[in-house]
């Protein structure tokens, strides 16, 4: 009789364990399908793999935890892709910037292809050449060669108008010409005037070419 009740009481402990052990298991994979369906795809895979500690090997969890564990993976590869596509990105941007700089640097180099020494040099060639008309060659303000004034004596004033026009047609674009490839503006306009009064006596026409005052 007493064996009886120990064997009935060791079949009613053994009952209750396998009773937890599969209300467990179902707890945990009614959890991993909703965590799976909601993304929640870590919380899913812990789910499934406490399942298993509760049925090791259970077929059921192991593919389900298969097909989340490779959700996780294909996550994990498109990640990884975005993170090298960015990066490749940005890569690209810097070889571009460091380009661009490189090239404006280029042009400003290009744009001041003339030393101060040169510039004068050529200027003083251009008095020297000038048969006494042209006197100097200077910026409207100190350092501000936005307009540069050529400044010319009175021997201007003998040739005729049309041959005034050709010279100042002549010199003025030149001028213009180096002063922007010594770099002291990028642009400038070229005015003459006479170095006794400071007047205007020739100036660009905004259509192109030079009047005479």
């Amino acid at each position: 009789m007493k064996k009886a009740t120990i064997s009935v009481f060791i079949l009613f402990c053994g009952l209750t364990l396998v009773a937890c052990t599969s209300s467990e298991y179902k707890k945990h994979m009614q959890q991993g399908r909703e965590f799976a369906e909601d993304y929640q795809l870590e919380k899913a895979a812990s789910a499934f793999n406490k399942a298993l500690k509760e049925k090791p090997k259970d077929e059921h969890a192991l593919t389900e935890l298969k097909e989340v564990e490779e959700r996780l993976e294909k996550i994990k590869l498109e990640e990884e892709l975005i993170k090298a596509k960015e990066a490749e990105e940005k890569k690209k941007e810097a070889e571009e910037k460091a380009k661009s700089e490189e090239n404006n640097e280029s042009s400003e180099n290009d744009s001041q292809d003339l030393t101060d020494e040169e510039f004068n040099s050529w200027v003083n060639d251009l008095i020297e050449t000038g048969d006494g008309i042209i006197i100097s060659v200077e910026p409207y303000m100190k350092d501000d060669w936005e307009v540069t004034n050529v400044y010319v004596s009175s021997d201007f004033f003998i040739p005729s108008v049309d041959q005034q026009l050709t010279m100042v047609e002549s010199v003025g674009p030149a001028v213009q010409e180096m002063v922007e490839r010594s770099g002291k503006s990028p642009y400038t306009s070229v005015v003459f005037r006479y170095e006794k009064d400071d007047r205007i006596v020739a100036e660009p026409k905004l259509t192109g070419g030079y009047k005479i005052k």
